[in-house]
């Protein structure tokens, strides 16, 4: 730092110090946020059924868990820490561990007794019918000479 009095000094370590201060504001406020706990879903609702899928990387079919309860479809499981590995020490460490469960308001239309669910890759699929009823019929119009 080039300085030319005294005053100019304290101005300039004021001037940084302030400078860095901002800095560790913007750095905190602007920081991306902590993930939930809870894992992603995506609904899609086709004309038949609607489709739920629900990111579950690293987390074994044994370890979730899908049930229907009070007209709520219930998604529930745990990704557990896995063991170290012998003579290994974790450097970084970013994935979560934690148990989660997920409900979801069913449709007054849905089928609780057709419910499919698949998983792989990472992704659990659930299907989910609508009531034969409820599905929308096209009727076709007859013409009359």
């Amino acid at each position: 730092m080039n300085c030319q009095s005294k005053r100019n000094c304290r101005t300039n370590v004021l001037e940084e110090l302030d400078r860095g201060l901002n800095q560790i504001v913007r750095d905190v406020f602007n920081a991306e946020p902590i993930p939930v706990r809870t894992p992603a879903l995506r609904v899609v609702e086709l004309p038949g059924n609607y489709i739920v899928e629900c990111d579950l990387p690293g987390v074994p079919t044994d370890a979730v868990t899908i049930q229907v309860e009070d007209g709520m479809l219930v998604i529930a499981g745990e990704r557990s820490v896995p063991q170290a590995l012998e003579g290994g020490n974790v450097v970084v460490d970013e994935r979560r561990y934690s148990r989660f469960v997920r409900r979801l308001q069913l449709s007054k239309d849905a089928d609780v007794a057709g419910i499919d669910a698949e998983y792989g890759y990472g992704v659990l699929k659930i299907s989910i019918p609508k009531q034969a009823a409820v599905i929308p019929t096209k009727i076709q119009i007859r013409q009359v000479n």
